[in-house]
């Protein structure tokens, strides 16, 4: 399944979150490194920054926690990159080897 058709079907396996608490940091990290250790090994997180963003959301979302789903975008040299925010953290990091990466979407954002 392609990436814009996994962001599509986001809101019927990753509903709306509940929880008044915002997320820790230490449950955060916990899931981020587990999500990191099986991209290594697993068929279905295969280690690139797309398929652990979008796990990491899922998971986050279906326990409860709050998250917000981005995609950036980085001009010189071109490059894409997606993760996911919760907590502080980024799951993968947001800005690999000091390369800032400018969000172009948001998924997951609460509004007023």
């Amino acid at each position: 399944m392609g990436f814009g058709r996994a962001v599509r079907l986001l809101s019927l396996v990753a509903p709306e979150y509940a929880r008044a608490d915002l997320p820790l940091a230490v449950e955060v990290g916990r899931l981020k490194r587990a999500v990191r250790s099986h991209s290594r090994s697993s068929w279905l997180v295969n280690g690139d920054c797309k398929s652990e963003a979008v796990t990491a959301f899922v998971l986050l979302r279906r326990c409860g926690r709050q998250a917000v789903l981005h995609v950036g975008v980085r001009e010189h040299p071109f490059a894409l990159r997606a993760w996911t925010s919760s907590g502080g953290l980024c799951i993968p990091d947001a800005d690999p080897r000091g390369h800032a990466f400018t969000p172009v979407l948001s998924i997951g954002r609460g509004g007023p």
